[in-house]
């Protein structure tokens, strides 16, 4: 089982991923067309990868007030 601080590096890993690529999506030429499905699914892949980051984070500072 993985640790919680190996479980925030993996979390803020997939956060990361998840901006870039939908930075990389917004950065397309002007010649590719759009594509609205994507661009959602890349957006709502950052935002479940950013909560999941901030829950881990906010677990980390409550286990740490504990002790």
């Amino acid at each position: 089982m993985a640790t919680l601080d190996e479980e925030m590096k993996a979390a803020e890993h997939r956060m990361r991923k998840a901006f870039e690529l939908l930075v990389k999506y917004l950065d397309r030429p002007d010649s590719e067309p759009s594509d609205m499905k994507l661009h959602r699914r890349l957006a709502d892949d950052l935002t479940l990868a950013n909560a999941h980051y901030v829950a881990l984070v906010y677990k980390l500072k409550s286990e740490a007030k504990a002790m």
